[in-house]
């Protein structure tokens, strides 16, 4: 989304949630995104920069990679450099700063402090088989997609078992199958809406960008490799095995 002074802060909040995270790390208040109607008017009060919000947003959402970047086989390899750098934002940034700022809820909430250990609880879980998802994907997965660009470049040449490429690919679809269930993020969104105003709210505000941040990468992580990955793999198999075969 190209972003203008006259950006309605409305519409781009329905389009880019995330983006007031962004806006609240550049020094805008949620107060000031609250009582402002264009991007125009933020600027005036907190003197801040459209350029730099736009890269910062741009890189966020990772415009910086055009589609185009992945149509054909030979788009791969930039594909997986796209869902590694996914993959060490989400296990570095955003699952720790969830599960701190959870902890922080928790002890500042006493009356609370039940609901929130429980929360935090089912949190540790999904991030625990999240990470182990993403840890198989580039440990298991990836390395198999490297191997067939290998031999599909190089052929015999390639020095691959091929027997065991073949056996491998029979795990690909279950490798990037991702059943755990991460509606509690919506309990935790509505206890955060439910909760008394406290000292916390700072803390509150924070928990809920990540949030939103968090569903907005797993989101895209999702759509990356079932629109993308997955269709391209399935193309680039059929042609490395199809090539083994009539040797």
């Amino acid at each position: 989304m190209t972003l203008y002074p006259h950006t309605n802060v409305c519409d781009l909040l329905q389009q880019l949630p995330i983006a007031a995270g962004v806006l609240n790390k550049m020094g805008v208040p949620d107060a000031a995104i609250i009582r402002c109607d264009t991007l125009g008017d933020i600027a005036e009060i907190v003197k801040l920069n459209l350029t730099e919000l736009q890269a910062a947003i741009d890189q966020l959402v990772g415009t910086a990679y055009e589609p185009k970047t992945f149509e054909g086989i030979d788009g791969i390899g930039h594909l997986l450099e796209r869902l590694r750098h996914e993959h060490h934002q989400i296990l570095t940034q955003h699952l720790p700063q969830i599960s701190d700022l959870m902890k922080e809820m928790s002890r500042h909430h006493g009356h609370e402090s039940i609901v929130w250990d429980e929360l935090h609880l089912s949190f540790a879980q999904y991030r625990a088989a999240l990470s182990e998802h993403i840890l198989r994907e580039q440990d298991e997965l990836f390395p198999y997609i490297e191997q067939l660009l290998l031999v599909r470049s190089r052929g015999v040449a390639s020095g691959i078992d091929e027997e065991q490429l073949l056996r491998n690919g029979e795990s690909l679809c279950r490798i990037l199958e991702m059943d755990e269930d991460s509606g509690f993020l919506n309990q935790i969104e509505l206890q955060l809406a439910d909760g008394a105003p406290h000292d916390s709210d700072m803390v509150r505000t924070r928990l809920r960008h990540q949030i939103e941040e968090l569903r907005y990468r797993a989101d895209q992580h999702e759509s990356l490799e079932t629109d993308h990955l997955l269709p391209l793999v399935l193309r680039l198999e059929s042609e490395v095995f199809r090539s083994l075969k009539a040797h």
